[in-house]
């Protein structure tokens, strides 16, 4: 796609813009409208103590993550931070739905998953504008179905898959979309016992036109539409996954995958 709109690679252009910024840093470029364009009226207020705990708690737990990374021995004392001041309105009863799906990721990102599913599952029940708060509470929600599932078959019920996947049916509609939603379906409908229909299979032949450079996710459509008799589609799929694969590992599964498919008992099961 990217050599379809601008006539080269993403190596080539790497390279060309490399060549272009002392150039670019001594000139500049000013845009006039053709028209005037209207502001809509506002008008400037304090923030609420909800506001403020929300930004502000907000801000916090986004530091969590790079702390985690960069400064490991100090990450207790962030979430912490975090937690005092999103608790400030909480403990003062406030319960709007993006306060509590801020705290929910903070105790996500804090790695208490306990904590976090009922604040999520609030969160969500109050309609929130938050793709994550939606993925998490569907990851938590298949974590506790995996350790019920029937025993001997590790196979998730149509109940269970179903609830799983509940809080990401309208998620599609909110931004940004997130790959990980997409990837969280294909292995949920993997492990379920269940046969796929083209209506599900598009869902994530959706998320791999979103998302056309993740091969690992591309091997996990094509493996669900081998596997649910849609060879023709997951033919495509692996021609197109194999070529952009970077890792060795990953080829050999696509070329098995492919082998499974044009043998003459084909089974695709053992490719997964």
């Amino acid at each position: 796609m990217f050599r379809e709109c601008f006539g080269l690679g993403y190596a080539d252009a790497r390279r060309q813009l490399g060549d272009y910024f002392l150039t670019a840093l001594t000139k500049s470029l000013r845009l006039v409208p053709a028209e005037k364009i209207q502001l809509p009226p506002f008008q400037p207020r304090p923030a609420t103590r909800l506001e403020v705990a929300r930004l502000k708690g907000d801000w916090d737990r986004l530091e969590i993550s790079y702390i985690k990374s960069h400064f490991p021995d100090l990450t207790t004392r962030y979430v912490e931070q975090a937690r005092r001041t999103l608790h400030r309105a909480y403990d003062k009863g406030e319960r709007d739905p993006r306060l509590l799906a801020i705290m929910g990721l903070c105790e996500c990102d804090a790695g208490d998953d306990l904590a976090a599913r009922p604040l999520l599952e609030a969160a969500v029940q109050g309609g929130v504008v938050r793709p994550r708060a939606y993925y998490e509470l569907a990851r938590l929600r298949y974590v506790e179905a995996r350790t019920k599932t029937a025993p001997g078959s590790g196979k998730l019920s149509a109940a269970q898959a179903a609830a799983v996947l509940q809080p990401l049916a309208s998620l599609r509609q909110q931004q940004p979309l997130l790959l990980e939603v997409y990837a969280l379906m294909a292995e949920v409908w993997g492990r379920a016992d269940l046969a796929l229909t083209r209506r599900e299979l598009d869902v994530l032949d959706e998320g791999v036109e979103f998302f056309p450079w993740n091969a690992s996710f591309i091997y996990q459509v094509a493996w669900l539409n081998a596997q649910h008799g849609f060879k023709a589609e997951a033919q495509a799929l692996i021609d197109r996954g194999r070529k952009i694969a970077s890792d060795a590992a990953l080829r050999t599964r696509f070329e098995q995958l492919r082998a499974a498919l044009t043998a003459p008992s084909s089974d695709t099961t053992t490719a997964h």
